[in-house]
C-alpha cells in the first residue's frame, strides 16, 4: 500500500504542473503575439522558440501532474528556459520602442514554476521507482 501513495500527485505536484501549462500557454501565446508583428532578422527565430517552449511546458506540466520523473526534470528546465527567453524578449521589445507586456508576466511565472518543479524533483523519483515495483508485482494499470 506505501507504494501506492507514493505515486498519488500531492498538491504541491499540483500546483507545480498546474503553473508549468500555464506557462507553457502564455508561451504559446506570446509566439502568436511575435508572430503578429513583423520580426525580421535574427529575432525571427523567436517565434519558433516561445512556440517550441510552449508546447513543451504544457507536455512537460502534464507529465508532472501525473508525476513522471523525466517529465518533471524536463519541465524545470523548459520552465527557466522559458523565463529567461522572455526576460530577453522583453528587453529586445523595449529597446525597439515596443512595450509587451506578456513576457514580464512570463518571466517571473515561468521562474516560480521552475522553482516549484525542482522541488519536486524527489517525489517524482520516488513516484518513479513505486511504479516499477508495481509493474514487477503485475499492477500496472498504467498509473
Amino acid at each position: 500500500m506505501d507504494d501506492f501513495a507514493a505515486i498519488t500527485p500531492t498538491a504541491a505536484n499540483k500546483f507545480a504542473g498546474a503553473l508549468t501549462v500555464l506557462s507553457g500557454i502564455f508561451s504559446t501565446i506570446l509566439s502568436l503575439q511575435a508572430l503578429s508583428l513583423e520580426v525580421r532578422g535574427p529575432y525571427v527565430v523567436s517565434i519558433p522558440l516561445f512556440g517550441a517552449l510552449g508546447v513543451g511546458g504544457v507536455f512537460a506540466g502534464v507529465g508532472l501532474l501525473r508525476l513522471r520523473g523525466p517529465a518533471t526534470v524536463a519541465s524545470a528546465g523548459i520552465a527557466f528556459a522559458t523565463s529567461f527567453a522572455a526576460l530577453v524578449w522583453f528587453v529586445v521589445t523595449l529597446l525597439h520602442g515596443l512595450l509587451v507586456l506578456l513576457p514580464l508576466l512570463l518571466t517571473p511565472l515561468s521562474g516560480s514554476a521552475g522553482i516549484f518543479a525542482m522541488t519536486c524533483l524527489k517525489q517524482a523519483k520516488l513516484a518513479d521507482e513505486a511504479r516499477s515495483r508495481l509493474r514487477a508485482e503485475g499492477l500496472d494499470s498504467g498509473l
